[in-house]
C-alpha cells in the first residue's frame, strides 16, 4: 500500500465548534467518494476550519488517504503549493516539462498516489480558475483515486466544480453556538463579561466566527470589559462603511457583514497606529504582498531582530497573521489584508507603501543560482503581487526586480513567464536609458534568450542582431 503524505500547512483549531452538522455532511460525501465537492458562503463564515477539521479527520480516521492542501487566492500561492508538495515528496519531473503544477497532476492521477484528499481553499475567483492558459482548473487531476473540495465564496463556482447535491452550503452561526464560541475563544477572561454585553455585541458582530474571533483577541490582549468595547464599535462605524465601500463588495455576504469585520479590525489597528509605529510599519508591508505563505526571511528587518520578532508576535496575537506550526512562515486572512490596505488607501499610503515593498524585495531577493531555487520559489508570489499592484508605480527597482524574477524563472524552466518579465524589462529600460547603455542591452540579451528556449527563433535572432550591431 502506499504509504500516505500530508501537506496541510495549517494547524488544527482548537475553537472549531458549532460546525459539526456540516462537518458530518463532508465526511458522508467522502467516504462515498464523489470526486467533487464545493463548500460555499461568504468569506468569515468559517469554510476554512470546517475544511481544515475535514483534513484532519482524514488524516487520523481515514489513515490510507494522503492529504493536500492547495490555497487558490493567486497564481503564485498556489504554484509555490504544487512546488512544495513535489520537493516534499521528491516527486520526479519530466525530461522535458518541470512544471511542478504538472508534476503534481501527474501524480495524483497515477495509481502511484493511492488515495488522496486534495483541498482547493479560497477558490473564489473564476478567472484565476477558468481562464486560459493558466487556469488553475487545467491543472487538477481528471483521474486518479481522490476527493477535491472546494472552498469558495462564489456559488456560480460551486456549482461548476460540483454537481449540486455535493454542495454544501455552510450556514451562520446560531445566537447558542455563537455564545459558546466567543465564550471559548475569551479563555479565562470570561468574568468581564455580562449577559446583556455579551448579547448585544454578538447581534452586533452578526454572529460571523471572523469577527467574533477578533474581538474576543482583543478584548484578551487589552482585558478590556465587554461594555467598553461596544462603545468603541459603535464609534468606529463610520470609518468601517467607508473602508468596506470598495474590495469588500460581495453579494454572497450577510446583511451588514461588511462593516462588522472592518469595525472590529479598525479598532485593533488605531490602537497598533498608535501605540507601537514598528508592529503598524510591519502590518503596512503585509498589506502589500501576497497573504499567504510568507516566509519571515521576507519581512523587513524594522531595526533589531528582537523588535521584528515583536512585532511578528504582536500582530499574532491580534490573530493578524498565524504561524505554520513550529516554522518561519506565516498566513494572513485575505479579508484582514483588504482592511489594512484599504486603510492604506483612504490615507493616501498605498502607494507609497508598495514602492517601499518593491524596493525591500529587490534587495532581498535571490539570484538565479540553482541552489538560491527553494528562496525564490517561496519569494515569487509576494514579488508577482507587488508588481501586479497597477497604481502607477514605475520605478527603476521595479524593473530591476522584473528582471531578476526573469532569470529566476528561466532557470526554473517556467519561459513563457520569463518572456513576459524580460519584456517589462525591456520596454523600461529602452524608454529609459541610452542605446549602448549596458543595463539596456542585459535586459535585451536575455530576452533574445528567453525567446530563443521559448522556440520564438525569429524574434530572438533579430533581437541579437540588434544586440551585435550596437
Amino acid at each position: 500500500m502506499t504509504e500516505p503524505h500530508y501537506y496541510i500547512p495549517l494547524d488544527n483549531n482548537e475553537l472549531f465548534v458549532g460546525r459539526e452538522a456540516y462537518l458530518n455532511h463532508l465526511k458522508a460525501l467522502f467516504d462515498q467518494k464523489k470526486r467533487n465537492i464545493a463548500l460555499v458562503r461568504l468569506g468569515g463564515v468559517g469554510k476554512t476550519q470546517v475544511a481544515l477539521q475535514l483534513a484532519y479527520w482524514v488524516k487520523e480516521c481515514r489513515k490510507e488517504h494522503s492529504v493536500f492542501w492547495l490555497p487558490a487566492l493567486s497564481h503564485g500561492s498556489f504554484e509555490q503549493a504544487c512546488a512544495e508538495i513535489v520537493s516534499t515528496l521528491a516527486i520526479p519531473t519530466t525530461a522535458d516539462d518541470n512544471d511542478a503544477r504538472r508534476t503534481l497532476q501527474r501524480y495524483l492521477s497515477s495509481d502511484g498516489a493511492g488515495k488522496w484528499l486534495l483541498i482547493m481553499d479560497n477558490a473564489d475567483d473564476m478567472e484565476l480558475l477558468f481562464t486560459a492558459p493558466s487556469g488553475m482548473i487545467q491543472y487538477l487531476p481528471e483521474r486518479g483515486n481522490g476527493v477535491i473540495l472546494y472552498t469558495t465564496r462564489s456559488n456560480e463556482v460551486a456549482v461548476s466544480m460540483a454537481r449540486s447535491d455535493n454542495v454544501v452550503e455552510l450556514g451562520e452561526m446560531d445566537s447558542q453556538e455563537a455564545h459558546k464560541f466567543l465564550m471559548k475563544s475569551l479563555g479565562h477572561t470570561t468574568l468581564l463579561c455580562d449577559e446583556i454585553s455579551t448579547n448585544k455585541l454578538l447581534e452586533k458582530l452578526t454572529y460571523l466566527p471572523l469577527a467574533i474571533t477578533q474581538a474576543a483577541t482583543y478584548l484578551r490582549i487589552n482585558k478590556m470589559p465587554l461594555a467598553d468595547y461596544l462603545e468603541l464599535l459603535d464609534t468606529t462605524e463610520a470609518d468601517a462603511i467607508g473602508l468596506m465601500s470598495e474590495d469588500f463588495r460581495d453579494d454572497t455576504r450577510y446583511r451588514g457583514s461588511q462593516n462588522t469585520i472592518a469595525t472590529t479590525w479598525l479598532v485593533s489597528f488605531e490602537q497598533i497606529r498608535s501605540t507601537k509605529p514598528v508592529v503598524a510599519e510591519l502590518l503596512s508591508f503585509l498589506s502589500c504582498i501576497e497573504a499567504k505563505g510568507i516566509p519571515q526571511s521576507l519581512l523587513p528587518q524594522l531595526g533589531s531582530a528582537q523588535q521584528l520578532a515583536s512585532a511578528i508576535g504582536t500582530l499574532c496575537a491580534y490573530s493578524f497573521l498565524v504561524r505554520r506550526g513550529t516554522s518561519r512562515v506565516f498566513d494572513m486572512h485575505r479579508l484582514v489584508q483588504l482592511a489594512a490596505r484599504n486603510q492604506l488607501r483612504q490615507a493616501g499610503g498605498e502607494g507609497q507603501e508598495i514602492r517601499k515593498a518593491v524596493q525591500h524585495i529587490l534587495e532581498v531577493f535571490p539570484n538565479d543560482d540553482y541552489e538560491n531555487r527553494d528562496k525564490w520559489r517561496e519569494y515569487l508570489p509576494h514579488a508577482f503581487r507587488v508588481l501586479g499592484k497597477d497604481i502607477g508605480v514605475d520605478s527603476e527597482e521595479k524593473y530591476n526586480l522584473s528582471f531578476w524574477i526573469g532569470r529566476c524563472l528561466q532557470v526554473d524552466g517556467r519561459i513563457k513567464e520569463a518572456v513576459f518579465y524580460f519584456k517589462q524589462t525591456t520596454w523600461w529600460r529602452d524608454s529609459g536609458h541610452r542605446e549602448e547603455h549596458p543595463s539596456r542591452l542585459a535586459s535585451q540579451h536575455a530576452l533574445a534568450m528567453a525567446y530563443k528556449a521559448d522556440g520564438q527563433v525569429k524574434k530572438a535572432v533579430e533581437l541579437l542582431e540588434h544586440i551585435v550591431m550596437v
